[in-house]
């Protein structure tokens, strides 16, 4: 196939040469850390020569997985495990119907952001964003307003990918989409109209621009899941995410391109904190959530959804210590404890990779206990050195904030609080709330 890249023989070894050697090693570091602990970084990491701007990823098998780019149209399969070149890498900007061009006269990048897989096809994802580093800002890129689908064949280093189709519209959808009130919020409740225009950067410390970062199936494969990084959505004061469903994902790439239109299910709103989507994955029978900031600065975190609509998104201890998280893999099987392979978009030349236990969700109210001798005590596990509210509320009522408090580093904080601070027949209704 034109699109082999031949990799050195002599790629670094990292002491890991299959994912089942891998997975013992996380499971040896699951057996031995308190659960305060979860979420320490395994001590196997790789870097993937030439893919420095790593955005999107998707698995090949266990020892293989496919990497998109945010900066230009080639994707690429690399070893998991090992430091090195490519196997294999192909460009499908002819196949992607582009008509802007860059410097050098070459095709402006489609900025791949993110990609969703259900067996041997992946949908790879453009950002359909404006730019954000260009004269003028904010300048309108249509070629980042692609979907596109490829098949893997073959098996490890000798896979090859195969262009599918495309689909051209689905940023012209969502802003019909919510401009028609089909989510029933009201007319424009999400302003994909006023995100989208010209001169509005997909950063903007605004949180209003417009950046499609997540795409990810749910378990049974019928639904894929469209993450915002922005905008932040308007009513909630721009701190809640966005995730829409896509219910008909799999007929928008038969064609080049393919008619439409995208149909859509009901929007998800998801407290990360005030942090916009970087990343989705499925995960269980719901998903996992990179959650990053929306302009720059900022921290990365890994969150929980179950899938379950109504039901909140759960923060997971993870040390993501890569400059730029963006892209999960997970082998099976998928639990507290196991092992993610998060992949980082913070490099101009080449892309990183490590490992990280998934550690509990937080924060937690552990063993809270009432006597007439001591009162009312418990124990909060969260992130070391984050901060939290203490909130408190009768058997009927509203919350109230009644203390700040900091996690130490073992993770445990005791908190026995002076009686007048809690309400009189507060019975253990306690709970922590992060402080972004």
């Amino acid at each position: 196939d034109s699109g082999h890249s031949n990799s050195s023989e002599n790629q670094a070894h990292l002491g890991m040469s299959s994912a089942n050697e891998m997975k013992r090693c996380v499971v040896l570091g699951f057996l031995i850390a308190s659960p305060a602990l979860w979420g320490l970084n395994v001590a196997v990491a790789a870097t993937h020569l030439g893919g420095g701007n790593a955005s999107a990823v998707a698995l090949v098998d266990a020892d293989y997985m496919v990497i998109g780019d945010d900066e230009t149209q080639e994707l690429r399969i690399y070893h998991r495990w090992r430091s090195g070149v490519a196997d294999y890498v192909r460009d499908f900007s002819q196949e992607l119907g582009l008509r802007e061009l860059g410097a050098m006269g070459r095709f402006r990048e489609v900025d791949i952001e993110a990609a969703a897989q259900l067996g041997s096809r992946v949908y790879w994802l453009g950002s359909h964003s404006n730019c954000s580093n260009c004269t003028p800002l904010g300048e309108i890129r249509r070629n980042r307003r692609r979907l596109f689908a490829t098949d893997i064949t073959g098996a490890g280093r000798q896979s090859t990918l195969h262009y599918v189709g495309r689909y051209d519209n689905l940023l012209s959808d969502l802003v019909s989409w919510d401009s028609g009130n089909l989510h029933r919020k009201g007319a424009a409740y999400y302003g994909f109209e006023q995100s989208a225009r010209p001169g509005l950067p997909p950063e903007a410390p605004t949180l209003d621009g417009f950046n499609l970062e997540g795409l990810a199936f749910s378990a049974d494969g019928t639904v894929a899941y469209l993450g915002f990084r922005a905008p932040l959505i308007p009513g909630s004061g721009r701190t809640l995410a966005l995730v829409v469903p896509v219910l008909n994902l799999p007929q928008l790439v038969i064609g080049n391109p393919a008619p439409g239109p995208a149909i859509f299910g009901d929007p998800i709103e998801l407290d990360l904190n005030g942090r916009g989507i970087r990343g989705l994955e499925t995960f269980g029978t719901g998903l996992m959530i990179i959650a990053g900031p929306v302009a720059s600065g900022g921290s990365f975190r890994l969150f929980s959804w179950s899938g379950r609509r109504g039901e909140p998104a759960h923060e997971h201890l993870a040390e993501l210590s890569l400059p730029v998280p963006e892209s999960l893999l997970f082998d099976p099987p998928q639990q507290i404890g196991g092992g993610v392979q998060v992949i980082s978009d913070g490099s101009r030349t080449n892309a990183s990779s490590q490992w990280v236990i998934l550690g509990q969700p937080i924060p937690q109210v552990l063993q809270p206990t009432w006597s007439k001798a001591n009162g009312f005590g418990a124990t909060f596990f969260g992130r070391p050195g984050n901060d939290y509210w203490v909130e408190v509320r009768e058997e009927t009522g509203a919350w109230r904030t009644v203390d700040r408090i900091t996690i130490p580093f073992s993770g445990y904080r005791t908190w026995q609080p002076d009686y007048d601070l809690l309400p009189r027949r507060t019975h253990g209704m306690v709970r922590l709330r992060t402080i972004p």
